[in-house]
């Protein structure tokens, strides 16, 4: 068995919701804020999936994390920056790529206009005060 080494610190987590359905963390960091993204709720269930990427900010790798708001997500809170959308379902299982200061999020989705069908999308992250957002397009991708 590995032993951990350094300290162990919780990042996020959902405690009022049964069974804490948080996974598929991300961290990155642009300019003084470290960024984390992560996956809610029910993935890997096709159309019926529920998946959404939630995140917040630190000066801290270690956290905590927030949001505009002020809520931590190491205390239940977050802010869902991506959830399904047209026939984009339950996209969720991030990462994210950044060249020439230009910041993408790599994730799945679920094609609700292919019976489901699972597919790769890369989004550019756009920015405002500090805080990343994606355009909504409605798009058929």
């Amino acid at each position: 068995m590995t032993e951990p080494i350094g300290d162990i610190h919780s990042l996020a987590s959902r405690p009022d919701v049964e069974s804490n359905p948080i996974e598929a963390p991300t961290i990155f960091k642009k300019g003084e804020f470290y960024y984390l993204l992560t996956s809610w709720d029910t993935c890997c269930s096709g159309i019926d999936s529920t998946y959404k990427v939630a995140m917040g900010r630190a000066t801290s790798v270690t956290g905590p994390y927030v949001y505009k708001d002020g809520n931590r997500l190491d205390e239940g809170g977050g802010t869902v920056i991506l959830g399904s959308e047209s026939n984009q379902i339950g996209p969720g299982g991030q990462d994210v790529y950044e060249k020439f200061g230009k910041y993408y999020m790599i994730h799945h989705y679920y094609d609700g206009d292919a019976d489901g069908v699972i597919r790769m999308q890369i989004r550019h992250m756009e920015w405002k005060d500090g805080w990343p957002y994606f355009r909504r397009t409605g798009c058929k991708c």
